[in-house]
Order: C-alpha cells, then sequence, then structure tokens
C-alpha cells in the first residue's frame, strides 16, 4: 500500500513550515495542515480499513500543533 497525495503533501508542508518566517504564510500552512491531517484520517484502502493508523494521525497532529505554538508565541526584539 502506497501512501496517498494527501499524505505526501502533508509531509511536504510539515517539513517547509519550520523554516517560514512570514506569520500570514504560517498560519495558510497551519490551517492547510490541519484540513489534510483530516481528510487523511478519513481515507479509506478499497478493504474500507483506515490508510493510515490513529497513532500516525496523533504524531502528525502533534507535529502541527508546534508548529502552531509558533503562531501565539511572540518572537523576542531582535
Amino acid at each position: 500500500m502506497g501512501i496517498s497525495k494527501t499524505e505526501i503533501n502533508l509531509r511536504r508542508l510539515l517539513a517547509a513550515a519550520p523554516q517560514q518566517q512570514n506569520q500570514a504564510k504560517l498560519i495558510h500552512y497551519v490551517a492547510t495542515l490541519r484540513e489534510q491531517l483530516e481528510q487523511l484520517a478519513e481515507e479509506r484502502t478499497p478493504e474500507g480499513l483506515p490508510r493510515i493508523s490513529k497513532a500516525q494521525v496523533n504524531d502528525y497532529s502533534e507535529k502541527i500543533e508546534a508548529i502552531a505554538t509558533k503562531l501565539v508565541t511572540p518572537l523576542p526584539p531582535v
């Protein structure tokens, strides 16, 4: 069983998000990541089984929320 296009996009965005300095883009990244995770959690195999495990969904969710915390934590003055 291969990985879906949604999961590929989610992984790419997760990899790119930590380097993003623009707050507006980071907000968009987090919103998109959350949407993609929701879609991924709903995907099923032809046999009707979940495409990814709940543990993997939780792992992705934790990573997304870690990125989201940067939105509420103000950056130190330079």
